[in-house]
């Protein structure tokens, strides 16, 4: 027998949050871009943002959604650094299906800034493509690097 749930009224529920696509995926969860909604009173509307979804199952493993909190928390203690994603919000959000005999899900919503450009592990990768071209000329060329190659 299924359990009466309230409906979930998070930011996404309540349309503050606009999810549009799906920029990445995880073992804790998925990534989707999003945009404040004129109904967004706390961020203001037309913010592009993130939230990366974490799945979690409260009746069976309450340390997945505590997991998923000690990250948040992570990442509010980092906010003030210039070169670490922005955490702007953490919510808990729960998916009550219109069939009663399927389980309802909640995810742990953790809500960032929007980074153009990637991932770090995009950056790098390109990063190290630009430099093994570089390297490569200059050795085919006979000149030597001389130090003075910048990387965006």
């Amino acid at each position: 027998q299924r359990k009466v749930l309230m409906a979930c009224e998070c930011r996404m529920c309540d349309a503050e949050l606009l999810i549009g696509k799906k920029i990445g995926a995880g073992n804790f969860g998925s990534v989707y871009k999003c945009k404040t909604s004129r109904k967004s009173v706390f961020f203001g509307a037309g913010l592009q943002c993130v939230v990366k979804r974490i799945r979690v199952n409260l009746d069976t493993d309450i340390n997945d959604a505590s997991e998923a909190l000690q990250e948040a928390k992570s990442l509010l203690q980092l906010a003030a650094h210039p070169h670490i994603v922005s955490y702007m919000d953490v919510f808990l959000h729960r998916h009550n299906p219109p069939d009663i005999t399927s389980t309802p899900t909640t995810e742990v919503c953790l809500l960032m800034e929007l980074c153009c450009g990637g991932d770090l592990h995009q950056r790098l990768q390109v990063l190290r493509r630009t430099a093994c071209d570089k390297s490569g000329e200059a050795v085919a060329s006979g000149g030597t690097n001389s130090g003075q190659d910048t990387f965006p």
